[in-house]
């Protein structure tokens, strides 16, 4: 077996803006991930965006397409106050538990969550809590944490035909009269905190390579 090891370019995502795409539909085998990705990646690359971020026949959002995805509300995840009534350093991180590949950076997102006793809902965010959320961030083995400033919804009809028939997807409808819709998250403290307690964590599980 061979091994290549190479250093990632350093990304400084405080001063860069990241920028993601609510668009496709989820895998229809979540724990394999197939090639799709790459010509994905290569959409995605071309829309000057980070990720896509795919969501499943509910309209709830599950991950990307090699991440996984989360968003930060206040306390009440129904709350209908303003962001700015809100502290940014308190919340919930919402993020899938079910239909997504589960990486190792998220074990360690769920795992400083706990130690730091931030809660977690294990549950898709859906499109209430994106228009409510102070923050949201994705986590993957080459990212650790990453904030997401920008989230835009970008889904169509199209992305609902298969199983169920697009024209038979009412439940679809909110999120598809969403399409174009931007959410901002400028600031989001809680995920900078957990961007830093991630990035502690990562090094106290990292094996030596000599």
């Amino acid at each position: 077996m061979f091994c290549h090891v190479t250093i990632l370019p350093y990304r400084d995502t405080e001063n860069e803006h990241i920028k993601v795409e609510i668009h496709g539909r989820g895998r229809s085998n979540a724990i394999a991930k197939d090639s799709r990705w790459v010509s994905e990646r290569e959409d995605s690359s071309k829309h000057n965006c980070e990720e896509y971020i795919l969501v499943n026949d509910d309209c709830e959002m599950l991950e990307g397409t090699q991440t996984n995805f989360y968003v930060v509300v206040g306390k009440n995840p129904n709350t209908t106050s303003e962001k700015n009534e809100r502290d940014d350093c308190d919340g919930v991180v919402i993020t899938a538990e079910e239909g997504i590949l589960k990486g190792s950076v998220r074990d360690s997102v769920l795992r400083v969550c706990q130690q730091q006793n931030i809660p977690v809902l294990l549950r898709p965010p859906n499109l209430s809590d994106l228009a409510h959320a102070t923050g949201a961030f994705l986590s993957s083995t080459s990212r650790l944490v990453m904030p997401i400033h920008e989230a835009v919804v970008n889904i169509s009809k199209e992305d609902f035909v298969g199983e169920n028939n697009a024209d038979d997807r009412s439940d679809a409808l909110p999120l598809i009269e969403a399409s174009g819709q931007t959410y901002n998250f400028p600031d989001c403290k809680l995920t900078q905190r957990i961007q830093k307690l991630v990035a502690e964590d990562v090094l106290t599980h990292c094996v030596s390579i000599e």
